[in-house]
């Protein structure tokens, strides 16, 4: 979807990688994660209170951008967002729930939950690691479950959860187009107001090859910082102990 969205024009799109390659807003999520899903006593120490996403932030983390996909960390503040920008557009792409529930598991759980990204999330602190709890605290918030195995049970009840609240919120019912990739560019362009591209086929990307290489990329980028790390690691006690033993 995003794809088709860049060949009508939209060439900023905010999408489920945009975090990974500029986390430059990551406190800023992770705060609205924590304010929306987490208990206080959970969230906060005793002087910080996370607070919840306005207008204002939504405007400062995705107003360069002209539209938004519906991957985390957006699809948590669907409603938010629909509500906030009422002239917007919403597409609602349909998927079977059993194709989508195999995805998820295998291509976004599976890695969130391995022990390799355990140990980079340790000795990568400021980049895997914060990467790692934030999207860990976005799913449990989003699919109601502490654990991989709870995710997993809540994973089709959620998304049909998620399809009734984007219908329920999202007014006038023009706004709204609830659109299969296999409907091509007919109704998608209706819907947003644009031509139909001339001599260029509907995109299908091939999604599990895509999200494979994209997390195999930030692991790479992941395993750069852990090199320095161990390496700053080494010298310090090199020094120390030069220090203490003279």
């Amino acid at each position: 979807m995003t794809e088709a969205l860049h060949i009508l024009g939209h060439t900023h799109v905010y999408h489920g990688w945009t975090l990974l390659s500029d986390p430059s807003s990551l406190a800023q999520w992770t705060s609205g994660i924590h304010a929306k899903y987490a208990p206080p006593a959970q969230s906060t120490t005793k002087t910080t209170h996370p607070q919840a996403l306005t207008k204002p932030d939504f405007d400062s983390l995705l107003g360069q951008y002209s539209a938004v996909s519906g991957d985390f960390p957006c699809i948590a503040f669907a409603a938010e967002l629909i509500q906030t920008y009422p002239t917007a557009r919403v597409i609602l792409v349909q998927r079977s729930p059993l194709p989508w529930r195999a995805s998820m598991t295998s291509e976004i759980l599976a890695p969130q939950f391995a022990l390799s990204n355990a140990v980079f999330g340790h000795l990568d602190p400021l980049f895997a690691g914060k990467i790692l709890r934030f999207y860990k605290a976005a799913y449990r918030g989003f699919f109601g479950a502490r654990d991989r195995d709870g995710i997993e049970a809540n994973l089709e009840r959620r998304y049909v959860e998620y399809h009734e609240l984007v219908r329920r919120v999202t007014w006038p019912r023009e706004r709204l187009l609830e659109f299969r990739l296999e409907d091509g560019w007919g109704p998608l362009c209706e819907h947003l107001g644009v031509d139909v591209p001339r001599d260029v086929a509907f995109p299908w990307l091939n999604e599990r090859g895509m999200v494979g290489k994209v997390l195999w990329r930030h692991k790479v980028r992941s395993a750069g910082h852990v090199v320095v790390n161990l390496a700053v690691g080494v010298v310090f006690v090199a020094v120390l102990w030069r220090v203490v033993v003279g």
